[in-house]
């Protein structure tokens, strides 16, 4: 069964919502001299935020503990090849950080900063089963930008690092 045709809406014939005319004042300071725009609830706003639809109380909550403020310290290193400035990026909000400077950072940009793990591996000799000669590779993660938190004064502050930490790179 074929489907109908959706109807062509024309852009330019729809009638575009236009913002009421302010006044500014031809004299005077600059920050004073527009009249402030006038606001008023509408229709489409009760279709925002509808009555009856269940907020996520526990989203909400890790959103504001993400927005949370930390103080940590970029640690030095002696590797000569390991960059002494690097970018970090969590949706577009970028920062340049610099080893053996403190910084206040936004809490998710300091969870991005645990999540950046380095994985070397050792290998040492085993004999198999069989008598054979055998080698294990034995993997050992480690902070890519080693760092310490000089400040959180969040009581789940402890538990959140551990929880970052632990999880595998």
């Amino acid at each position: 069964m074929p489907r109908a045709a959706a109807k062509k809406v024309e852009l330019m014939e729809q009638p575009i919502a236009q913002g009421e005319a302010r006044t500014m004042k031809s004299s005077g300071p600059a920050s004073e001299a527009l009249e402030p725009a006038q606001y008023e609830a509408g229709e489409r706003d009760a279709q925002i935020i509808t009555p009856g639809v269940r907020i996520d109380k526990e989203k909400v909550a890790k959103l504001a503990f993400d927005q949370e403020m930390v103080e940590i310290r970029m640690h030095t290193t002696t590797d000569p090849v390991a960059p002494q400035r690097f970018e970090l990026g969590v949706n577009g909000h970028m920062v340049i950080l610099e080893r053996g400077k403190s910084y206040t950072l936004k809490r998710y940009l300091v969870e991005k900063l645990m999540r950046c793990k380095e994985t070397t591996y050792r290998m040492e000799e085993a004999t198999g089963p069989d008598g054979e000669r055998q080698y294990k590779y034995i993997p050992q993660d480690a902070l890519r930008f080693g760092f310490s938190i000089t400040r959180d004064d969040h009581p789940r502050s402890a538990d959140w690092q551990r929880a970052i930490l632990a999880e595998p790179n």
